[in-house]
């Protein structure tokens, strides 16, 4: 599947993202950087889902987007497909970060461009890191947006000059562009049981189907909603994807106030995006969602466990995050990379209390009502 625009002359540019959305949100700051450098260049972007499609779509920096799922797809198909990428003939090649898996390193390799830039972790028998033959160290203490942004800066040269722009004012997202799309908004919030007029604060309580390890207890975002709902006049609606409406459902038998929206598995992605840009607040496990909250510029409360609060935390202005430090917690910001194992059975988020979020939430949402 792809999405072509007009052809261009230059040097041929892959874009490789076959992780979550939530990293190809974060990669789109480096994009005006990457197209600045190669103004004449064709640049394509390879995603696994479709959905990561849409939440580019338009942007001015890209001229393809290609779409593609190696795990779901058979031998055969993959054989084809990557077969067909390589008689492109890439002059360059750059992974979204971290992207520090044996899967991503492979599909390089298959598409063969003459430079393959890649972060590595120094674990090469375990990521096939070895297969590229341009590798940045990866050095634990930036932010992901950051990381892009270096690997893009030693693509185009040290002295390239740089805008002077925030980069966080340059996360790019699929909405708000079309003016029909705030009165979808409208036909979604009716259909949930809600009302447009009242304040929404939104709970996603998943992280997608195969990281369970970063998800806060069900039945403590039950608790917290319910106390959300007693102490102030907001709605709470239940975000997340289709695999998430199971994990939802459970949460709101849990709860004793009245029971909350859900729109896991009941709204597209572009509905989700609505419902988030209408949120004043957003409380979120680190995910995919959350990065969509800080794209759209929707405040959020994220709630950290195992993975690396410093490369993913919100940035936005009066954005927070919470987490318990324990001793594991520097191993586990790259060990949970490859094995998504904790040798303390993940206590940094089994002993976060309902009371500890409640105390910065509270607070974050006093801020609403003023």
């Amino acid at each position: 599947m792809e999405h072509d625009s007009n052809k261009r002359s230059g040097e041929k540019i892959l874009i490789i993202s076959l992780s979550g959305i939530g990293d190809l949100i974060l990669f789109t700051p480096a994009l005006p950087r990457l197209r600045k450098k190669f103004p004449e260049g064709e640049i394509s972007l390879l995603v696994k889902k479709k959905e990561a499609a849409q939440v580019v779509k338009g942007h001015p920096c890209l001229d393809k987007v290609i779409v593609h799922d190696p795990q779901r797809a058979s031998l055969g198909e993959n054989l084809r497909f990557y077969l067909n990428l390589r008689k492109q003939r890439y002059d360059l090649s750059l992974s979204v970060f971290p992207a520090m898996t044996a899967l991503n390193n492979l599909s390089t390799l298959a598409i063969g461009a003459r430079e393959r830039w890649v972060y590595c972790t120094g674990r090469s028998w375990r990521s096939l890191d070895f297969l590229n033959n341009r590798r940045i160290p990866y050095r634990h203490g930036k932010h992901r947006i950051e990381y892009n942004l270096a690997m893009v800066k030693a693509i185009v040269g040290e002295d390239e000059p740089y805008p002077a722009e925030d980069p966080r004012e340059q996360v790019y997202i699929y909405y708000g562009q079309e003016p029909e799309q705030r009165a979808r908004s409208d036909q979604t919030l009716h259909s949930l049981g809600l009302d447009s007029s009242q304040p929404l604060v939104g709970i996603h309580a998943g992280s997608g189907d195969d990281q369970p390890f970063k998800r806060w207890g069900e039945e403590k975002f039950a608790l917290l909603a319910d106390r959300i709902q007693t102490e102030f006049p907001f709605q709470v609606v239940l975000l997340g994807g289709p695999e998430e409406e199971g994990l939802s459902q459970r949460i709101a038998r849990q709860m004793k106030t009245r029971p909350p929206a859900i729109a896991a598995g009941r709204c597209d992605l572009e509905q989700t995006l609505g419902l988030i840009s209408r949120c004043g607040l957003l409380i979120s496990n680190d995910s995919g969602v959350m990065n969509m909250a800080f794209a759209l510029r929707t405040r959020i409360l994220a709630i950290f466990g195992p993975t690396d609060d410093t490369c993913t935390r919100p940035l936005g202005n009066g954005d927070a995050y919470i987490l318990k430090e324990f001793p594991c917690k520097p191993k586990c910001r790259i060990r949970y990379l490859y094995s998504k194992k904790c040798s303390l059975n993940y206590r940094c988020l089994k002993e976060l209390s309902v009371d500890e979020v409640w105390e910065t939430a509270r607070k974050m949402l006093e801020s609403l009502k003023r």
